[in-house]
């Protein structure tokens, strides 16, 4: 199975800065592999970071899967 998410965004943006709310909402849409159907996301997880491109990436957070 192949599976593919895309157009991710926080608090209805696709490239926050700054939000606000303690508790940010969070989307995303799943495409799954040609010839694929009714695939369904059970679970999700994800990482928070910073990244700054003379650095290396600092990880700020991870949740487990939901």
């Amino acid at each position: 199975m192949r599976l593919r998410v895309y157009d991710v965004r926080c608090e209805y943006m696709q490239s926050p800065l700054g939000i606000g709310p303690i508790r940010p909402r969070l989307s995303w849409r799943l495409e799954a592999g040609q010839g694929e159907r009714h695939v369904l996301q059970a679970a999700s997880g994800w990482m928070e970071g910073s990244f700054v491109p003379e650095r290396t990436p600092r990880r700020l957070a991870r949740t487990g899967l939901k």
